[in-house]
């Protein structure tokens, strides 16, 4: 459901390039920030779309799989980035964004720096009921598709 509600959410002219990479299998277990975890194999299929983006948001649910998740698939993007380089291609000079949901560690000031930018453009949000949310879905559910927006462009740098 979650990327269901990010291609929802971003579903608009000003996200043009934008695309969402789900992981089938769900989370690494907890304690297995492993990037070889075969719930990664996602990561080795698209490898060739994933060298071509500019930036890459890694958006996983705050609980402790979650987390591990996290951490493998960044170790993960950084080691395909280095093996394109040793088969002789350029890749795209990437960043890696990480986005904490409301209820995970650093979420909270997440959520702020989104109510803010949303605030700029009009529209209010119960911060209250979004601090609530784990996920992707969540956000959706609670504060809309818009907000979400917002929520997904406050991402932190790697």
């Amino acid at each position: 459901m979650d990327k269901l509600a990010l291609d929802t959410a971003l579903d608009d002219p000003s996200c043009a390039g934008t695309a969402v990479l789900s992981l089938p299998a769900g989370a690494l277990p907890q304690g297995n920030p492993d990037p070889r975890s075969r719930k990664l194999a996602c990561v080795d299929a698209a490898a060739g779309q994933l060298s071509q983006l500019q930036h890459i948001i890694i958006a996983v649910d705050g609980d402790a799989p979650g987390l591990a998740t996290a951490q493998a698939l960044r170790l993960k993007l950084k080691s395909l980035q280095q093996l394109t380089r040793q088969h002789g291609a350029t890749p795209k000079s990437q960043q890696l964004w990480l986005l904490p949901w409301p209820t995970a560690p650093g979420g909270e000031a997440t959520l702020t720096r989104a109510a803010a930018e949303a605030a700029k453009h009009g529209m209010e949000v119960d911060q209250a009921a979004a601090s609530r949310c784990k996920d992707a879905n969540d956000v959706l559910r609670v504060c809309g598709f818009k907000f979400l927006r917002f929520y997904v462009g406050q991402a932190n740098k790697l």
